[in-house]
């Protein structure tokens, strides 16, 4: 099993709503590096397509999640600047 597929595997284990921009950019960032390991390692491209779409889903459920965050600080500055 390839380092990539391993890391995937623990993200399905952490319940969604506990995926954050600020906690999804580091694990994000864990499977680049994981990648890497397995190129250099010679471990083959294994990306399971279920997997696969659980990161989209995820990805967008964070991209979301920071869209929100970045509407509501939005509203405060500009309540601030009246």
């Amino acid at each position: 099993m390839c380092v990539v597929s391993m890391v995937l595997d623990y993200g399905r284990t952490i319940p969604p709503e506990r995926w954050r921009p600020d906690t999804w950019r580091p694990y994000k960032q864990l499977i680049e590096q994981a990648k890497e390991f397995d190129r250099i390692a010679e471990q083959p491209d294994c990306e399971d397509p279920e997997k696969a779409r659980w990161m989209a889903d995820m990805e967008k459920r964070v991209l979301e999640l920071e869209k929100k965050e970045l509407e509501q600080r939005i509203r405060e500055l500009e309540r601030q600047a009246e």
